[in-house]
């Protein structure tokens, strides 16, 4: 007779295990103590069972919807690089919605790292019992997430442009304001705080697009002397209309960023910005994946001040 099969997480749940943990102690890859082993299969020989296919590996999704952040691939390779000292390959799949799913489910990947933004996808995931770990964005909820707070930074990035002397602060923004709430609100923090006035949010239509220099044109009618963009490409674009249309960077416009990226460290004047190492990011949500931690873990920022601040 035909033993029975028997999904990773049942022998999990049974066993007060994560499920990456019984996949690595039945595939013989990766760290897993002899003991823990010698349970996974004393279960299954007990029971009269084996275990589910399984690949004993990790897997990464790609965002696709907007713009790869460059920090993305720093992520993606210590990752990788922490996947691999766990003996486990790595696999890059795109975000397809639905067909993600269902590419998963038929896998049997053993864990999954994505983004918070595809938070629902992570809900979908979680509740068919399939691991995973939301990298950066907010705090999202209950479920395993590595982060660092956005609202922190920003309050933080506010108050210092304000102290500087700026103040008519706007928000340049590549996404939809829901995506980076907790940004803006750190930003109304700040110039709450500072007893300013609130800061203006103004939608950044994309790099090479037609609506980049209106844009620009109708942000200014409105003599803002500072900006802060959610993410480097917009930073850049910013810099560069400032330049050609003869508006000094920081003397009568101070620009800032809550991404940092090489592009702005060597830019000229060189960006300030918000800094969270990409590769601290991927090394814990590895960790925290392969040990099925089921909480948050909070990451240190730094804000770099630079050139295109300083008066």
């Amino acid at each position: 007779m035909k033993p029975q099969q028997i999904p990773l997480s049942e022998i999990a749940q049974a066993l007060a295990l994560s499920r990456t943990t019984v996949s690595r102690a039945l595939s013989g890859k990766g760290r897993v103590n002899a003991e823990t082993v010698r349970r996974v299969r004393q279960y299954l020989l007990e029971s009269g069972s084996q275990a589910a296919n399984r690949s004993g590996s990790l897997a990464l999704i790609l965002p696709v919807e907007h713009n790869t952040p460059a920090d993305f691939w720093q992520l993606a390779r210590a990752v990788g690089d922490e996947a691999a000292a766990s003996g486990l390959p790595l696999v890059l799949l795109p975000d397809e919605g639905q067909a993600l799913l269902h590419i998963l489910q038929q896998s049997h990947i053993d864990g999954i790292l994505l983004p918070s933004t595809l938070l629902p996808l992570a809900q979908q995931l979680n509740q068919k019992g399939m691991p995973c770990v939301l990298l950066g964005g907010p705090m999202q909820g209950q479920l395993p997430q590595v982060y660092f707070d956005q609202q922190a930074a920003a309050q933080e990035l506010a108050e210092i442009l304000l102290a500087k002397g700026a103040q008519r602060l706007v928000f340049v923004c590549s996404a939809p304001l829901q995506q980076v709430q907790t940004a803006w609100i750190g930003l109304q923090n700040g110039c709450r705080a500072a007893d300013a006035a609130p800061p203006v949010y103004v939608p950044f239509p994309g790099r090479a697009c037609d609506g980049l220099a209106p844009m620009f044109a109708r942000m200014m009618c409105g003599q803002p002397d500072a900006v802060v963009c959610n993410d480097p490409d917009a930073a850049r674009e910013l810099l560069y209309h400032c330049r050609i249309n003869d508006i000094a960077v920081p003397g009568q416009l101070r620009l800032a960023c809550l991404q940092d990226s090489p592009f702005l460290a060597d830019a000229v004047p060189s960006v300030t910005a918000v800094r969270c190492s990409a590769e601290q990011m991927g090394r814990q949500a590895v960790r925290q994946l392969l040990a099925g931690e089921q909480g948050q873990c909070l990451l240190p920022h730094q804000l770099i001040l630079r050139g295109s601040t300083r008066l």
